[in-house]
C-alpha cells in the first residue's frame, strides 16, 4: 500500500483502468480534493490520504482509496477504480464508510473498525464481487490487544447475547477484561473475569455500570 497525504506533494500513478498506462492521483490541499486521472472527488478533512491499493492480482486495474480525517480522530475511506472511463466507487453493506484498508491482490478486503464503542478494533473481512464487498461473517471478532475496563457497579454476564442465563455476577470495584465482541450481534461484549469466567455483557449495560468506559466514550 503507497499513502499520499496532504504532507506530501508528490501525486501518484496507479493504473486504475489496466490499460497500461497510469493514472496521475493528486490531492488538492488547499480545495480538499482529490484528482483522480480526469475526475475529482471531495475529501472534506484534514488531513486527507491517498493510498494506492491491489483488490485482485488478477486483473490488471488496480485501485485507490481517499481516506478523510473527522474533527475527532475517526477515519472514514472510500475505494475507486476506473471502468470504461467512468470512476467506480465500491460499495459496502454499511452506512459509514470503513476506517482502513488492507488489500494483498487474493480478491479480499480486511476492514479494521474499533471506531464505534472503542474496545474492540473488529478486523472484517469482506469479499469482491463485482464492485461490491460482502461481509465474510465470523463467529467472533477478538480483541487484538484486550482491554481492562474498572467496572464499578455489579452486573451479570450472560451465557449468550440476549440471554436470560447468568454465568457469573461481577464485583464492585472489580475490573474486567474484553475479550472480544460477538459476530452477530453488535454490542455484545465476551467478557472475562478474573476468577477465569467468561460471559456476555453489552455496551449499554457497561456504560450504566462503569465510569472508565463512560470517559473512553466522552473523550471519542
Amino acid at each position: 500500500m503507497i499513502l499520499l497525504s496532504l504532507a506530501f506533494a508528490a501525486p501518484l500513478s496507479i493504473d486504475l483502468d489496466g490499460d497500461g498506462k497510469a493514472e496521475t492521483v493528486r490531492v488538492d490541499a488547499n480545495a480538499y480534493k482529490v484528482h483522480i486521472g480526469s475526475h475529482t472527488v471531495e475529501c472534506m478533512g484534514d488531513p486527507c490520504e491517498v493510498e494506492a491499493h491491489d483488490v485482485t492480482s488478477a486483473n490488471r486495474a488496480r485501485e485507490v482509496a481517499v481516506c478523510a480525517h473527522g474533527p475527532r480522530d475517526d477515519k472514514s475511506c472510500k475505494l475507486y477504480t476506473i471502468e470504461k472511463g467512468a470512476l467506480v466507487t465500491y460499495t459496502w453493506p454499511k452506512e459509514w464508510d470503513p476506517p482502513s484498508l488492507h488489500t494483498a491482490g487474493n480478491g479480499l478486503v480486511l476492514v479494521k473498525d474499533g471506531y464505534r464503542h472503542r474496545l474492540v478494533d473488529r478486523v472484517e473481512k469482506y469479499r469482491v464481487e463485482g464492485h461490491r464487498l460482502v461481509l465474510v461473517p465470523q463467529p467472533l471478532y477478538l480483541a487484538e490487544t484486550p482491554r481492562d475496563l474498572k467496572v464499578d457497579r455489579t452486573f451479570p454476564l450472560l451465557y449468550a447475547p440476549d440471554s436470560s442465563t447468568v454465568v457469573a455476577n461481577t464485583r464492585p470495584d472489580s475490573t474486567i477484561r474484553i475479550v472480544g465482541e460477538h459476530g452477530e450481534k453488535d454490542g455484545w461484549m465476551l467478557v472475562r473475569l478474573s476468577s477465569g469466567i467468561a460471559g456476555y455483557v453489552h455496551t449499554d449495560t457497561l456504560a450504566k455500570v462503569s465510569d472508565s468506559y463512560q470517559r473512553v466514550l466522552g473523550a471519542g
